[in-house]
């Protein structure tokens, strides 16, 4: 006969031990909820590390969304530390300066005014919008994994910034007495539809320059790459740099004898060249054309050591008289056949034709 006082006894315990095994659990099923931070201004009104400036008085952290945007104009400064926030908005017209230290965004933000400068760094892990003036300086890096947007005006002023990942651009980039630095594979610089980057260095010899693997730069259909300098200065793209035009425009439109030098190696589809009077667009490594290269200017475009290969499916050269020069050691060649429709002057030296050309112009 079973004891049933043992059996209840039993059965009890069974079930405080599925009581203590569901207590066990229940802190598991418990979220941090991101929290809502404003900027107030009220420690030093200036440091993102014063604690007191936050609306809860404490420095935001990675599960704050946070907003800048006070009322009265501005600028948030970051020197020191790795700070990392959920999100960013800034509405206003405020100012963020990173001069130091490291931000990394988890969300998708937006930043005003941005002066990345020093020895900071941004990292976007998710789209990010930069609106208003901008800079990027010194030693600062641009990273992250997602894709940052362009959609004011960005000066690269001065030192050796370094970007690290995708920068598209739709406003206006100003590119000042730096070299910017493209660091990694996934460094890439694309001006799209209504974007202009522009040149605008007062001296010779700036330029992008290629560290670590392959990134490149992109001159999409509307874009705009012009070198602008007024005094005769040159700028570069490294021969370590890829560079692609696909239905935008290369541009030199500074005084003197201002050069473009495209010493990357290239691929143009369908592309314009535009030098003003007296400049001159260089090529100088091997490049490739798809479709018709084509342009005008009073300036000249000038094959003196590059090679300019027609793609397998034939490629078009259409320029207008004294505009389009082969000398020294150009090269035309294959595999595909280039067929001239506007004019190409042959100037000096021993240039080098390595493929079919047919002549439908002079």
């Amino acid at each position: 006969m079973k004891n049933t006082a043992h059996s209840f006894v039993r059965r009890a315990r069974r079930g405080i031990a599925r009581t203590r095994r569901y207590a066990v659990c229940e802190p598991l099923e418990s979220r941090i909820a991101p929290a809502a931070v404003f900027w107030d201004g009220g420690g030093d009104a200036v440091n993102w590390t014063s604690a007191n400036n936050w609306s809860n008085n404490l420095v935001p952290t990675s599960v704050d969304d946070v907003t800048i945007n006070p009322g009265t104009t501005v600028t948030v400064v970051l020197s020191s530390g790795v700070q990392s926030v959920a999100s960013l908005s800034m509405p206003g017209d405020d100012a963020l300066s990173i001069s130091g230290g490291s931000l990394a965004l988890a969300g998708a933000s937006a930043i005003h005014n941005l002066a990345l400068g020093g020895s900071g760094s941004l990292f976007a892990n998710a789209a990010l919008s930069l609106t208003g003036a901008g800079s990027f300086s010194g030693s600062a890096t641009l990273g992250g994994t997602a894709v940052v947007t362009n959609n004011g005006t960005l000066g690269i002023t001065s030192g050796e910034p370094n970007l690290q990942t995708e920068l598209v651009n739709v406003g206006t980039i100003q590119h000042g007495n730096a070299f910017l630095d493209l660091d990694g594979a996934a460094a890439k610089l694309r001006t799209i539809s209504g974007g202009l980057y522009e040149t605008v260095t007062t001296g010779s010899g700036y330029s992008f320059r290629a560290f670590n693997d392959t990134p490149g730069v992109f001159i999409e259909a509307g874009g705009i790459l012009r070198q602008a300098t007024p005094n005769g200065a040159d700028f570069s793209i490294g021969a370590g740099v890829p560079f692609s035009v696909t239905g935008g425009t290369l541009q030199t439109t500074g005084a003197g004898s201002s050069q473009l030098n495209l010493n990357g190696a290239g691929v143009l589809t369908n592309a314009t060249l535009s030098p003003n009077v007296g400049t001159v667009i260089n090529f100088a490594n091997e490049n490739t054309v798809v479709g018709t290269l084509s342009g005008s200017g009073a300036g000249s475009i000038n094959l003196a050591s590059g090679i300019l290969h027609a793609t397998a499916a034939g490629a078009e050269l259409n320029f207008p008289a004294n505009f389009f020069v082969m000398n020294g050691s150009g090269t035309l060649g294959g595999p595909g056949i280039f067929t001239n429709t506007g004019t190409i002057h042959i100037g000096s030296g021993d240039p080098n034709l390595t493929t079919e050309l047919v002549n439908a112009g002079t």
